[in-house]
């Protein structure tokens, strides 16, 4: 499953699997970074949050919960891709 998100225009978009694996329902972009939010499990929000903020590439595990509860492991890798003439993106 793959998503991007853009720091210049904080546009998110992930594809159908995305959404299958994080059982994420949600219509809009924001609702999902919203509801994969809210499916981070405690312990590991303080890292997820960390990590995205960080705008570094990144390797990070971490668990969600979803169905009701029932843990579910996400490995995640990040890459910031730049373009030359705006920077981030």
């Amino acid at each position: 499953a793959s998503w991007e998100w853009s720091l210049e225009t904080d546009e998110f978009h992930c594809d159908p699997e995305l959404l299958r694996i994080l059982d994420c329902h949600q219509a809009s972009p924001k609702e999902q970074v919203t509801e994969l939010l809210r499916n981070v499990h405690p312990h590991d929000l303080a890292r997820v949050r960390s990590a995205w903020t960080s705008r570094r590439p990144h390797q990070l595990e971490y668990r969600i919960q979803v169905d009701g509860g029932r843990p579910r492991i996400v490995q995640q890798e990040s890459e910031l891709v730049q373009d030359e003439a705006n920077g981030e993106v």
